[in-house]
C-alpha cells in the first residue's frame, strides 16, 4: 500500500487515489522566496500541499515530511490537517507519547525502484518511487490524487540564503543542499516533460527560479486569481429545500449514467489573433468537464475583400470532419476570442437532452477597446444593420450534433444569411428540428475590432452608442475574474500605443 494510518488497533490502508482532484494544487517548498508570501494561501479551488519546514509559515491542507519529527516544528502534530511521514517512522515519539497518538497522522510507503518514474503504478496499492527527497514524493502524491495543475511556490533551488527563515547551515550542510538542488532541477525538468505527455500542467510561482526556464511562470497572486476564477459559481441562486431538488437530481443522475456521447470542442481561428487563441486554450484546459477532443482549425488569413462567411464555414466543416473521424457525437463551438468560464461545457451538457442544437437565450458582450458592455436577455432581440437576429444563438454559444450538421450540409442553406449561426438556426427552425435555448452565465462575447471579424458587433458604432460604460473595468473583472481581466486590459493598452 502507498498511504496508511493506525486505527487505534491496527495499520489500515488509506485510499487517496483519484482520477480527478478537481482542484488546483499548490506545492509549498522552503526556498528563500517563501519569506515574501505573507498571507494564508488556502481558499476556494485549490489544495495546499506543504513540505518540510514550510509549516508554520504556511498552513497547508496536507503536509509531508520524510525525516524524523525532530527536523520539524513539533506543533504540527496537533494540527487538524493530514500529516504524512515516511513509512518506518511510525515508532517516533514526541511530547512524551507515540506519534500514533496524534491526530491525522499518515505514513507513505517508499521504495527505490530503478527505471520507474512518478507515473509508475498510479494506484493506492503500490509504494511511492523513492529518490531520497520529499519533493519527489509529494509530487507523486499530488498526481495520485488527480491534480491537473501543480503550482510550485518557494521552489528557488538555491539563492543567497539557505531557507526562507533565519536558519543558517554549516558548510557541509550547505554543500549537501546545493548538490540536492542541482539534482532536483534535472528531476523537475524530466517530470515536466512527463507531465506534459499526461496532460498535467506544472506552473512556477517562484520568481527568478531556474525552473522558470522550462515551466510557465505566473506570479502567485495572479495564479490564485486564475484558480478562483475557474472554480467559482457565477450564478448564485437561492438555497432550495431538498424536496425541490430531489426529482431534478434523479433525472440528472440518470442522464449521466445513460450518456455515451463523445464531445468535441471546435475552435475556428484564422491565425491572425494568436493572443486570443492562447487564452482560449486556457479556457478549454480549465473546463470542469473535459471534452474528448479539442480541435483547432487554423487557416491562414484570407484577403479582406473575400467573404468572411465562406472562410468561417470551411473551418467549421473541417472541424466537424475531424470530430466525426474521432467518433464524436456532439460539437461545442468555442470561438478563439470569447470568454468561457470553467463550467461552460458542464452547463451545456447538463441542459442538453435529445435536442439537435443547443444555444444561449442571452447575448452578453463586452467591447474591450470601448470599455462598454451589452446584455440582451431572453425576451430581447438585437438589431444589427437594421435587421433583427433570428431566433437562435450566436455561433460562439452554439452546440449541435454531428448528425444534424450532416443534414445541414445537404440542406442547401449554406450562405443564405450573413453568418453561419443564422444559417444553422434558420435550417433547424425551417424543418422543426428539436432545439433548446438555455441560460448561460458562463460566457462573455469579447468585441475588439482586431483582425477580420464576422460579427457586426465589433465595429458597429450605433450598437455601442447607448451601451453601459465600464471605465475602470469593474464589470469585466466581476464577470471574468481579475486574472483574465488583466489580459484584456493589456490588449486595450496595446491598441493605444
Amino acid at each position: 500500500m502507498s498511504i496508511w494510518y493506525h486505527s487505534g488497533e491496527k495499520f489500515v490502508k488509506a485510499s487517496w487515489f483519484k482520477k480527478e482532484l478537481n482542484l488546483d494544487a499548490y506545492l509549498i517548498c522552503t526556498g528563500p522566496s517563501l519569506a515574501k508570501v505573507d498571507k494564508d494561501l488556502r481558499g476556494p479551488g485549490r489544495k495546499i500541499f506543504g513540505i518540510n519546514t514550510s509549516y508554520p509559515k504556511i498552513i497547508p491542507d496536507i503536509w509531508m515530511g520524510m525525516d524524523d519529527i525532530d527536523c520539524y516544528d513539533k506543533n504540527i502534530l496537533y494540527e487538524p490537517f493530514p500529516k504524512v511521514f515516511r513509512g518506518s517512522y511510525e515508532k517516533m515519539h514526541a511530547d512524551g507519547k507515540s506519534i500514533l497518538k496524534f491526530p491525522e497522522i499518515y505514513f507513505a510507503s517508499v521504495k527505490e525502484q530503478p527505471g520507474c518514474d512518478i507515473f509508475t503504478s498510479l494506484t493506492d496499492e503500490f509504494p511511492f518511487v523513492w529518490q531520497k527527497n520529499t519533493l519527489y514524493i509529494c509530487i507523486q502524491l499530488i498526481i495520485k490524487m488527480g491534480a491537473k495543475k501543480i503550482h510550485f511556490v518557494g521552489c528557488d533551488l538555491g539563492g543567497q540564503k539557505d531557507y526562507f527563515d533565519d536558519r543558517v547551515l554549516k558548510p557541509e550542510q550547505r554543500k549537501y543542499n546545493r548538490e540536492l538542488y542541482s539534482y532536483q532541477f534535472g528531476m523537475l525538468k524530466d517530470i515536466n516533460e512527463l507531465c506534459k505527455k499526461n496532460k498535467i500542467q506544472l506552473i512556477s510561482c517562484t520568481n527568478n527560479s531556474p525552473i522558470n526556464s522550462f515551466m510557465e511562470y505566473i506570479e502567485i497572486d495572479k495564479a490564485i486569481s486564475l484558480t478562483e476564477s475557474n472554480h467559482k459559481i457565477l450564478n448564485n441562486t437561492k438555497i432550495k429545500h431538498c424536496l425541490e431538488t430531489e426529482e431534478k437530481s434523479k433525472k440528472n443522475k440518470k442522464m449521466k449514467q445513460e450518456s455515451k456521447d463523445k464531445i468535441a470542442v471546435i475552435t475556428p481561428t484564422r491565425g491572425d489573433r494568436k493572443e486570443f487563441l492562447k487564452r482560449c486554450k486556457i479556457y478549454v484546459r480549465s473546463q470542469t468537464t473535459e471534452p474528448n477532443e479539442f480541435i483547432i482549425v487554423d487557416y491562414e488569413p484570407i484577403p479582406i475583400d473575400l467573404s468572411t462567411k465562406i472562410d468561417q464555414i470551411k473551418r467549421i466543416i473541417k472541424g466537424v470532419e475531424i470530430a466525426k473521424s474521432s467518433g464524436c457525437d456532439k460539437i461545442i463551438i468555442m470561438e478563439d476570442d470569447g470568454y468561457y468560464a470553467d463550467n461552460y461545457i458542464e452547463n451545456v451538457l447538463n441542459n442538453w437532452e435529445d435536442e439537435f442544437m443547443v444555444g444561449s437565450n442571452t447575448i452578453k458582450s463586452y467591447h474591450i477597446l470601448l470599455k462598454k458592455y451589452l446584455n440582451y436577455g431572453a425576451n430581447q432581440q438585437l438589431c444589427i444593420n437594421g435587421k433583427k437576429l433570428l431566433t437562435g444563438s450566436t455561433l460562439s454559444q452554439t452546440s449541435f450534433t454531428v448528425k444534424f450538421f450532416n443534414n445541414f450540409l445537404n440542406g442547401g442553406m449554406i450562405g443564405r444569411h450573413s453568418n453561419l449561426d443564422i444559417d444553422l438556426w434558420s435550417y433547424a427552425e425551417l424543418f422543426n428540428f428539436p432545439t433548446k435555448l438555455i441560460q448561460n452565465d458562463s460566457f462573455l462575447a469579447i468585441k475588439h475590432d482586431m483582425s477580420l471579424c464576422a460579427s457586426g458587433m465589433h465595429s458597429n458604432s450605433s450598437i455601442w452608442k447607448n451601451a453601459s460604460e465600464d471605465p475602470h473595468f469593474k464589470y469585466l473583472e466581476e464577470v471574468v475574474g481579475e486574472f483574465h481581466a488583466d489580459f484584456y486590459k493589456e490588449l486595450h493598452k496595446s491598441t493605444l500605443r
